[in-house]
């Protein structure tokens, strides 16, 4: 029998603040974390001048000051200091001016940490790298190959992902609107989240608080082009059924659907077909890349965190704006019976993935 998995602590940081308290204020008071981008941060001819920029994470090393942010929170809630740490990130060491290979680079983490110890591996499935990152460790705790394990995402801003997406003519010049007919194209972020994930028998003898347990997890790969997702949808549609079924559940026991909701024209449109095809119109959805833009590898993870809070609290979290897809969107908060909810994110590639995390009650 396979060991039950569940997260005990969340830490997050973005745009719009350093806790997972300060992000969901932040959203409910639907204040966006876009600002105009400095001249000196962005390549020549940037097709966007905006982004969901982190205004304290200064300097040369922006990469592992996020990254010592995110794992400060969570240094004294664990107990073996060689504690794997998985992280979905798609630009590891990719700096403003410089670029430090992963050999250098892992080292640094593991100096940053403060727990030379630990076991880095790093997850690239592009941008839904956050969504893998936690299912391999669910993986290796539901194996018993570990007690507990550390995953998440992390990314941040640079020139040259901007010159990037530029090349790729899907960036928004103005703040992104997921499932809007007014939508123009993604807007890029940056931030993390990291989770503690536990075998739930001895996170129990522990005595640790337990904010929600990962029940279901579902991956493919279209394979129909670099950038592109397959335009029926199937990739899409085999992952999140995979993942039901993982989980023993059917469509209609999901209470809250997270959406990769880019912003984009065709991957909007797809996305929001397979959910109609899959769970109807009627089960509240939400998309938070209004709020703090896309922060590639860690899209996913900063997602799920929301999904956490939203099943430890019974609470619906709003989108700004007003989408005019078929679908139910979120408009205001609002406390509701939430038990289950599936987290959703693909990439470049059409690597495609749904996890599936459950409300827990003892």
């Amino acid at each position: 029998m396979k060991n039950r998995v569940v997260i005990t602590a969340v830490s997050i940081s973005n745009a719009l603040g350093n806790s997972l308290d300060s992000v969901v204020q932040k959203v409910i008071d639907k204040k966006s974390g876009f600002s105009k981008i400095p001249q000196q941060f962005l390549p020549p001819q940037s097709s966007s001048q905006i982004g969901a920029r982190m205004e304290n994470i200064v300097g040369d090393n922006r990469y592992l000051t996020l990254f010592e942010k995110l794992f400060q929170p969570l240094k004294n809630k664990f107990d073996n200091p060689s504690t794997p740490l998985i992280i979905g990130t798609v630009f590891p060491g990719v700096e403003e001016k410089r670029f430090i290979p992963i050999d250098q680079l892992i080292p640094k983490l593991s100096e940053v940490s403060g727990f030379p110890e630990t076991l880095i591996t790093f997850n690239s499935n592009t941008c839904a790298s956050g969504n893998f990152a936690i299912a391999q460790g669910v993986r290796n705790i539901a194996l018993g190959l570990n007690a507990v394990v550390i995953a998440g995402g992390i990314d941040i801003l640079s020139s040259y992902l901007y010159a990037g997406f530029s090349s790729l003519k899907n960036l928004s010049d103005l703040e992104p609107r997921p499932f809007s007919s007014q939508r123009k194209g993604l807007g890029l972020g940056e931030g993390g989240a990291f989770f503690i994930l536990e075998n739930l028998e001895k996170a129990l003898q522990k005595g640790r608080k337990i904010l929600a347990e990962v029940i279901g997890f579902g991956a493919s790969a279209d394979g129909q082009g670099i950038t592109g997702m397959d335009k029926s949808g199937e990739g899409i549609q085999f992952a999140i059924i995979q993942a039901l079924q993982s989980a023993r559940l059917s469509p209609k026991d999901i209470d809250y659907i997270g959406c990769h909701g880019t912003g984009t024209k065709l991957n909007d449109q797809i996305e929001a077909k397979v959910i109609t095809s899959i769970f109807g119109s009627q089960t509240p959805v939400q998309a938070f890349k209004s709020y703090w833009g896309h922060p590639m590898g860690a899209a996913a993870a900063l997602e799920a965190a929301m999904a956490v809070y939203s099943l430890e609290k019974q609470l619906l979290l709003p989108l700004n704006y007003l989408p005019d897809m078929d679908l139910n969107f979120i408009i205001e908060p609002h406390k509701t019976s939430i038990q289950y909810a599936i987290n959703l994110a693909f990439g470049f590639g059409g690597i495609n993935s749904a996890l599936v995390l459950k409300r827990y009650e003892n």
